[in-house]
């Protein structure tokens, strides 16, 4: 029997022979997650990859889905080196909005999967569960960050008009590099959005270093700026202070960084940012 040389990536991903990804359907890892499986027909997140590849084929056209096997096969190339907060400019920051931007959402999902997913995995929903998830924050904190989540999904106004594709968990980790051109992986949470359409761009902000508050705003309105009608001051700078609370949230649990830079983004989360 021939052997074959696989080296894993993740949890749910196989590098086989350096020419292939093997990815799967994440193990259940509760009763009660096995239980919501079994009234959904799996992992919500997996399904919706899936369907969002299909419904891109020219955009992924070295990417093959199997439904029914509950895999996807992506021909790999190695990228020339990690994404790092240095590569974050305005220039590739744009290019990747337009990128995203461009794909086109899928309406395969019913109104019961459609909903549950939205409950999970929307851009406040699930800055909510990372912050339930994280030790890095105290449970008094973690009531008052809530609030305010909750506070700024109730003022926001819907803005996207029929809605724009956001990838919904683009960090460093989910971009790869090459000569020319940087390519987000990993669309298990994509979705179509209509009032968080920014949040892929201010999880980029606040990856980079050099950041100000300023210098945020002012990027948001020039991609702003370029759409019709362009979004308002009032709710830009909504988008940043939301976008400044998802990002900081989401590093106390992000087990690539050190304790210390977890500890770091907690601090963060007691700043009056505005």
């Amino acid at each position: 029997m021939m052997s074959v040389d696989a080296t894993r990536l993740s949890r749910t991903a196989l590098l086989i022979s350096d020419k292939t990804i093997l990815k799967t359907e994440p193990p259940a890892r509760s009763v009660w997650r096995r239980i919501i499986r079994c009234f959904l027909g799996g992992s919500l997140p997996f399904q919706n990859e899936i369907l969002h590849y299909q419904a891109n084929p020219d955009l992924f056209p070295n990417i093959q889905t199997i439904p029914e096997a509950k895999l996807i096969l992506i021909a790999y190339r190695a990228p020339i080196g990690p994404t790092t907060p240095e590569d974050l400019t305005e220039d590739m920051i744009r290019a990747l909005w337009d990128d995203i931007g461009a794909m086109r959402g899928h309406c395969s999902f019913g109104p019961v999967k459609h909903t549950a997913f939205r409950l999970i995995n929307g851009p406040v929903p699930r800055a909510l569960r990372d912050l339930f998830k994280s030790r890095a924050i105290s449970p008094r904190r973690k009531l008052h960050l809530a609030f305010r989540l909750l506070a700024l999904q109730v003022r926001q106004t819907r803005i996207g008009g029929t809605g724009r594709v956001v990838h919904n968990d683009l960090m460093l980790h989910n971009i790869l590099k090459y000569d020319r051109e940087f390519l987000p992986i990993d669309f298990e949470d994509v979705l179509v959005e209509r009032k968080w359409i920014y949040a892929d761009i201010t999880d980029l902000i606040f990856q980079s270093e050099n950041w100000t508050y300023d210098s945020a705003l002012n990027q948001l309105r020039k991609i702003s700026g370029k759409e019709k009608p362009p979004a308002s001051d009032a709710v830009l700078k909504a988008h940043l202070k939301f976008g400044f609370l998802r990002y900081h949230i989401r590093a106390t649990i992000m087990a690539r960084l050190t304790a210390e830079q977890r500890s770091r983004a907690a601090a963060q989360l007691d700043r009056d940012f505005s």
